[in-house]
């Protein structure tokens, strides 16, 4: 009894979907075992009459010749049909194949590799990029002096400096709240007064807060919410009487600039409860290496790499890591700033341990002398000058026959003599 055999549908009686796909597969199984498979010991013996056989356009001759980069897809192609012509292509030579096949609708399309000087060009090219960038003589300079060839000097938090240039491409600024005009205008002293030598400029700007603000929100941070809502309702006033600084203390921006454009202006990397933002600061390699007077890349080293090909290599500095280093910078600075008590001094000195376990030697005496002589200007012959021969006299008296003299006190008469003194 032929199960898969179709029958009359009506409007009332219509099969669904699910029947009809898995009607559909019964008859392809039923096909399948209907027709002959190539024998498990030569797979590909019949592979010539099974690619002979298959409908759809005529296919090209599986040679290793050829090399196109698509093929006309083949059509009802069964599993084993494909198998047969894997087979095909791995007896006439050809290894390095891709190929799509989609089982439900019997489609075969062969997807060829592209030819070896365009896979050679794209793979060097990448192995240059990679060369270049490990090439790069980028060092970071916390102390760096920028003198302008106008005559001024500016002094920038962080310079990143390439190596053989005299100007940092890139430069880093920090400042408080009062000084974002200035910063600004810092940013663009920087690169206007060194013919643009430093083209990236990256300001951070913080609120600026007095001595008491800075004592008040110092008290604040150490307490808990709940203490400092309790101390403003017993003194009649709310967290929202004190200043906006005191209030936003937390708050940090930060700018880019390159060249004549602000990429990047007041963007918040840390909110006013502290929390650091979504995203990061975007930078490319460009931002890190000299220019030209063309715009193009001097730096040596990095080969025929162009400034938009080192503009495409981006890296993102996440504001969590920033707002990470900045609050370890206020609490080191805070350490800095404590002034400790009487007390707390006192404690640390008790506290202190004295060390007498050293893994070396001090020098005897003898040959610390020696030594000191040595400096002095000692001649071939161990002659001393008079002045020199009185000093080192001296440096051999003990402790205790060199007593206290001032213009008052007369010397001991075993001192009196010129000669030991």
């Amino acid at each position: 009894m032929n199960t898969s055999a179709s029958y009359p549908r009506t409007s009332s009686q219509r099969p669904t979907m699910a029947f009809e796909k898995r009607n559909k597969k019964q008859l392809e199984n039923q096909r399948q075992r209907q027709r002959p498979h190539p024998s498990p010991d030569t797979p590909c013996a019949s592979a010539g009459n099974t690619v002979s056989s298959i409908p759809g356009p005529p296919s090209p001759p599986l040679s290793s010749s050829s090399s196109p980069t698509s093929l006309p897809p083949f059509v009802d192609v069964r599993p084993d049909e494909l198998q047969a012509l894997l087979c095909a292509a791995e007896s006439a030579g050809i290894h390095k194949y891709r190929y799509d096949y989609e089982p439900s609708e019997r489609l075969l399309a062969l997807r060829m590799p592209e030819g070896a000087p365009r896979l050679f060009t794209k793979d060097g090219f990448a192995r240059d990029k990679a060369r270049a960038l490990r090439s790069l003589k980028i060092a970071p300079n916390v102390e760096a002096e920028v003198k302008f060839p106008t005559g001024g000097e500016r002094r920038p938090d962080v310079a990143f400096f390439y190596k053989g240039q005299r100007y940092p491409p890139l430069v880093v600024e920090t400042g408080h709240s009062q000084k974002a005009v200035s910063l600004a205008g810092l940013a663009r002293s920087y690169i206007r007064d060194t013919g643009a030598a430093i083209h990236t400029v990256v300001t951070a700007k913080f609120v600026y807060l007095t001595p008491n603000e800075h004592a008040d929100v110092r008290r604040q941070r150490r307490q808990p919410r709940r203490v400092i809502r309790s101390q403003s309702r017993q003194r009649g006033s709310t967290e929202e009487s004190m200043s906006y600084a005191a209030r936003h203390s937390y708050l940090a921006h930060l700018s880019l600039y390159r060249l004549g454009k602000r990429v990047v202006h007041d963007q918040v990397f840390r909110d006013a409860q502290g929390k650091p933002t979504d995203g990061g600061l975007e930078l490319s390699i460009a931002d890190l290496v000299p220019w030209d007077d063309d715009g193009e890349v001097a730096a040596a080293g990095l080969g025929p790499l162009s400034r938009a090909e080192l503009e495409s290599l981006t890296f993102i500095v996440p504001f969590s890591e920033l707002c990470e280093a900045l609050t370890w910078g206020e609490e080191q600075q805070a350490l800095e700033e404590q002034t400790p008590t009487p007390e707390f001094a006192a404690r640390a000195g008790q506290k202190r341990v004295h060390f007498d376990d050293f893994d070396w030697s001090e020098p005897d005496e003898g040959q610390e002398e020696e030594d000191e002589h040595r400096d002095d200007g000692e001649d071939d012959e161990g002659h001393w000058p008079g002045r020199r021969s009185r000093s080192s006299k001296r440096r051999r008296m003990s402790a205790d026959e060199r007593p206290y003299r001032d213009r008052s006190s007369p010397l001991p008469e075993h001192l009196t003599d010129t000669n030991t003194i």
